[in-house]
């Protein structure tokens, strides 16, 4: 279950009527299941100093959380994320006051957590392969085939052998 909570009061932590109804169906929810995970994400809008908007978006996540611990006691052994972004989450200008930004972004998972990929930057490195012990014996080959037919380099017509050789 995922919900972002948008429209927090400017400058303001407290959770709205339909933040805190979410919140309880969700969390009533997930509190029946053996197992469930919180990721919670805070932001704010641009109004105001950065450093501001760093502890609102926190403060935002802390009353979530609070809020979440009043429906189930375990909410926060189950918290896995908890991170503020604070205005540093969009690009706008500094007065921008969007609703959408002022906001906790909340996922619950029930079970185990998804798999998350690996960041972009972090590319397998390819590595060269030395040479087999024993030369080129594994790599020029030959196959024969019953009738005098082979199979190498050039096909071409030979009596029936097979032979092996163990080193």
């Amino acid at each position: 279950m995922k919900a972002r909570l948008i429209d927090f009061d400017t400058g303001s932590a407290e959770l709205e009527d339909q933040h805190k109804t979410w919140l309880w169906h969700s969390m009533t929810l997930a509190s029946q299941n053996t197992m469930y995970r919180i990721r919670l994400v805070g932001y704010a809008s641009k109004r105001g100093d950065d450093s501001g908007n760093s502890d609102l978006s926190y403060a935002r996540i802390d009353s979530t959380l609070k809020f979440l611990q009043s429906v189930d006691t375990n909410a926060m052994d189950r918290v896995e994320t908890f991170r503020a972004v604070g205005e540093a989450g969009y690009d706008a200008p500094e007065s921008d006051d969007s609703p959408e930004w002022r906001a906790v972004e909340v996922h619950i998972f029930i079970g185990d957590l998804p798999w998350s990929p690996p960041a972009p930057s972090l590319q397998p490195v390819p590595r060269p392969f030395g040479p087999l012990p024993g030369g080129d014996r594994f790599t020029q080959w030959e196959i024969a085939a019953p009738g005098g037919a082979f199979v190498a380099a050039g096909v071409g017509v030979a009596s029936i052998s097979i032979s092996f050789e163990i080193h």
